[in-house]
């Protein structure tokens, strides 16, 4: 039976989601490092109106946390899924509820490829991997500072915004983070541009988060013949920017799909390490 957890009960059902998440093949993204880390997602649930904790129960025993991050305006949910085994039977009462509470919203689920039960149960039931990404991270004492001259980049202002839209929605169709959206959340973004006579050949976008963390949520290149070019120049520029500006940073995470393997070695080069792999699908209830 899934039921709405109560406050009462969300000691137990921190333990529950983090002996699913200190295990590969049982924890879903974001990945959590720490137990604290993973009881503070969760106690949000409980801060925002539209956001839902949920438990599976057999014969009052939980077997399953659900975590629903839930943009109504959008309809669009960000579910994160805890089960340490019996996958199936927690993702059928999950479909029952979306189906009865959430008819017509996009849900996005995220794991580990070493997740083999919830994968393999999601390819079954015909879901669709929109995302294969490698998991890389930065620990910013690591990074490794270029002393060329990058001329060609620079970040985009808030006035300049409107003459890069264009370019954002070619080059990202499908992203979440369309130029509304970006335009609209602008000061929480370092948006860096490659451009050569006066033509946009490139970008990258970074969005500043919680946790003294900071996420790359896309690279894109018009010109593909000088790819590691491009970006080596905005790898660069993009994160000595940020971190000389953003003191409280301590993390940069970039997931980078795996067909892009320049892209993988000229973060690298700059001292990402490798995390994961994510393996996202979409559920349209």
């Amino acid at each position: 039976m899934l039921t709405t957890i109560e406050w009462e009960e969300i000691n137990q059902t921190i333990d529950f989601a983090w002996a699913c998440c200190k295990e590969i093949h049982t924890t879903c993204y974001p990945l959590r490092k720490t137990k604290e880390d993973l009881a503070a997602g969760l106690k949000n649930g409980f801060n925002y109106v539209d956001d839902e904790v949920l438990g599976y129960f057999e014969e009052n025993t939980l077997k399953g946390v659900i975590n629903l991050y839930v943009e109504r305006p959008e309809k669009y949910i960000q579910a994160r899924v805890y089960v340490l085994n019996h996958f199936d039977k927690v993702m059928e009462e999950l479909l029952i509820y979306l189906h009865t509470h959430y008819e017509g919203f996009e849900v996005q689920l995220g794991y580990p490829k070493e997740n083999k039960m919830a994968i393999q149960w999601l390819k079954a039931h015909g879901y669709t991997c929109i995302e294969a990404s490698n998991d890389l991270r930065l620990n910013v004492t690591h990074f490794k500072r270029s002393t060329k001259n990058h001329s060609y980049v620079s970040r985009l202002s808030k006035e300049d915004f409107s003459r890069y839209a264009a370019f954002h929605d070619t080059y990202t169709q499908g992203m979440y983070w369309n130029s509304t959206r970006l335009g609209e959340d602008f000061d929480n973004w370092y948006i860096h541009i490659y451009k050569d006579e006066d033509q946009i050949l490139g970008s990258i976008f970074t969005r500043l988060c919680k946790d003294n963390m900071a996420e790359v949520f896309g690279v894109s290149v018009k010109d593909q013949t000088n790819l590691q070019k491009i970006y080596e120049a905005l790898l660069n520029v993009a994160f000595i920017d940020i971190l000389d500006h953003e003191a409280h940073i301590n993390c940069i995470v970039f997931f980078i799909d795996e067909t892009d393997p320049i892209l993988y070695e000229e973060a690298e080069k700059i001292g990402f390490k490798y995390s994961g792999s994510y393996q996202g699908y979409l559920l349209k209830i």
